[in-house]
């Protein structure tokens, strides 16, 4: 009976390491894209000098919305009113949702893209790099890339 455990202990200790580099080489080849959290913020978030931060606290509330992909897209190619698109000359690639912790991930090929989140009067994105590409997120193969997203177009600072 020892014997048997033995060998059965043998089998394993080879076995079982070889198939978790084979479920994690899977993992990697399917775990490109984008994946974070996306809080709202809103009210008075000035500094106050008696509690150093803002009325309205500056953490933000994790909000279910949803996050729209597109290929890289430049400000001229897209219609705007303040931080809200509309009509973006690009492709939508992607849709996906947050939960309600606020939390996402969405598989994406390696390449360039602008993410911007759908609210009521737009598709809203708050940030643009210095070739005016509005959110501009890189995905690289075999990476997930870490966003968090900050919609705030109702906070004061």
């Amino acid at each position: 009976m020892k014997s048997i455990l033995l060998i059965y202990s043998f089998l394993l200790t080879i076995i079982l390491p070889n198939n978790l580099n084979m479920a994690f080489a899977q993992t990697s080849k399917e775990c490109t894209g984008i994946c974070g959290t996306i809080v709202f913020k809103s009210g008075n978030l000035m500094p106050s000098p008696d509690i150093g931060v803002g009325v309205g606290g500056n953490s933000g509330k994790p909000v279910v919305r949803e996050i729209v992909i597109y290929e890289l897209t430049k400000m001229s190619d897209a219609e705007s009113d303040g931080p809200f698109f509309r009509s973006l000359k690009t492709r939508e690639i992607k849709r996906v949702k947050s939960d309600k912790k606020g939390t996402f991930s969405v598989t994406l090929p390696p390449g360039k893209y602008s993410v911007l989140v759908k609210e009521d009067k737009g598709l809203f994105a708050n940030i643009s790099d210095g070739d005016n590409n509005i959110n501009p997120v890189a995905v690289e193969k075999g990476k997930m890339t870490k966003l968090d997203l900050v919609v705030d177009y109702a906070a004061a600072y």
